[in-house]
């Protein structure tokens, strides 16, 4: 997924092409949580809009019912028990209280990757950059932009208030992913996903 939002933001926004590698590196490595927990969401009410499984990798499915098969094969030094009790309590607090506002919206695929737009182009990327805050701020007017033309082409006239939900959902998936950084921490400490994780932070 890393490699692919690379490849996606090159094709799509000049400004991120036109960056050095290392900062295109740094600005996806940034909001990877927030791609992340954005495309968890909308794979999960797409596939199973009905019930509380959610898909947290492209190949990947959990349910809280199921939660005990997720940890059969883990290592023999994993508590199992305590390890199902801390990710089913994450879940219901972060991911799963998230969904149903998601289905209540659903998302168009366009609107979607407006999403990952200014999920790329969000304001704490380069807070302390004066250059890139500008060019946070021209990214960010054009995505809108094109958001409105969007909605007009398709006859929507409710545009302003489609745009306050899909900018709300926006909120409340950069708010778990806040939340993820600080669950990754528990993980580790109980030896969870360190394989996962330490990919992530070389």
């Amino acid at each position: 997924m890393y490699a692919g939002l690379q490849d996606f933001f090159r094709s799509s926004f000049d400004d991120f092409r036109n960056l050095p590698m290392t900062n295109q590196r740094i600005v996806v490595y940034n909001n990877f949580d927030l791609f992340n927990k954005a495309d968890d969401l909308y794979r999960s009410v797409h596939h199973f809009p009905d019930d509380d499984t959610i898909m947290p990798g492209f190949t990947t499915i959990l349910s809280i019912d199921r939660m005990n098969d997720y940890f059969v094969d883990c290592p023999p030094e994993v508590n199992k028990v305590e390890a199902t009790a801390v990710i089913i309590k994450q879940l219901k607090r972060n991911i799963l209280a998230i969904k149903p506002h998601f289905k209540r919206v659903q998302l168009s695929g366009e609107e979607f990757l407006a999403m990952l737009g200014l999920s790329l182009w969000n304001e704490n990327t380069w807070r302390d950059d004066e250059e890139m805050t500008e060019i946070v701020k021209r990214n960010r007017s054009v995505i809108l932009d094109e958001l409105h033309k969007y909605y007009a082409v398709i006859g929507r006239a409710d545009y302003a208030e489609r745009l306050g939900d899909v900018l709300c959902l926006l909120v409340h998936v950069e708010e778990a992913a806040t939340q993820q950084k600080t669950d990754d921490k528990v993980y580790a400490l109980m030896n969870l996903f360190n394989e996962y994780v330490t990919e992530l932070d070389r």
